[in-house]
C-alpha cells in the first residue's frame, strides 16, 4: 500500500496540556463532533492560519462566523462564483479550520452566465476601477498628511502606566 502524504485530522490533534476540556468553552457547532465524524474526515479540512494565526478566545469566535457568512452570501448569492458554494468551519484547540464547499459539477456551467453578469464589470473594468482606486487612496493619504494630528498619552510596555509628558 502507497501512503501518501495529508493534513492530519483535527480528530486526531489532541489538546495541550492544561487545555483539555477547550470545547466547553466554544459552542457545539463550531467544534468537530463524534457523530460526524465519518461525513467530515472525506472533506479537505486546513488550518486557517494565514487569517487567523493565534487561537481565537471564545468570544471572539464570532468573527469567524461573521466572516464565513458574509464569504458563503457572496459565492453563492452576489456572484455566484461556479465552483463555490462557501465554506465550512471549525474550531479546533481555539484554531480555525476550514474545507471548501464545492458546487456538484453537473451544476456549474449553469452558474457561469449569472456569474459573468454579475462580476464582469469588474473583469471588464478593471484597470479604470484599480485607477481611481488610487486616485482615492492617494486622495486620502494626502489629506491624512495635511491634517494636524496630536499625539496621545504615552504608556510604558512593561507596566501599563502613564508615562510623564517629560519622558522620551
Amino acid at each position: 500500500m502507497t501512503m501518501h502524504a495529508r493534513f492530519p485530522s483535527p480528530y486526531d490533534l489532541k489538546a495541550p496540556t492544561g487545555a483539555e476540556d477547550w470545547q466547553q468553552l466554544y459552542p457545539y457547532y463550531l467544534l468537530f463532533q463524534d457523530k460526524l465524524r465519518d461525513k467530515e474526515e472525506g472533506k479537505f479540512w486546513f488550518c486557517d492560519s494565514q487569517h487567523w494565526p493565534s487561537p481565537f478566545k471564545p468570544f471572539d469566535a464570532v468573527t469567524v462566523e461573521f466572516a464565513v457568512k458574509c464569504l458563503g452570501q457572496y459565492n453563492t448569492r452576489h456572484y455566484m462564483v461556479p465552483p463555490a458554494n462557501g465554506v465550512d468551519y471549525r474550531i479546533h484547540n481555539g484554531y480555525v479550520y476550514m474545507s471548501p464547499v464545492a458546487v456538484a459539477p453537473d451544476l456549474i456551467p449553469g452558474r457561469v452566465p449569472q456569474f459573468l453578469q454579475r462580476a464582469g464589470h469588474y473583469f471588464q473594468n478593471w484597470d479604470s476601477l484599480l485607477a481611481n482606486w488610487h486616485k482615492k487612496v492617494h486622495a486620502n493619504i494626502a489629506e491624512s498628511r495635511r491634517s494636524p494630528h496630536r499625539a496621545g498619552p504615552r504608556y510604558s510596555a512593561r507596566s501599563g502606566r502613564r508615562l510623564p509628558t517629560s519622558a522620551a
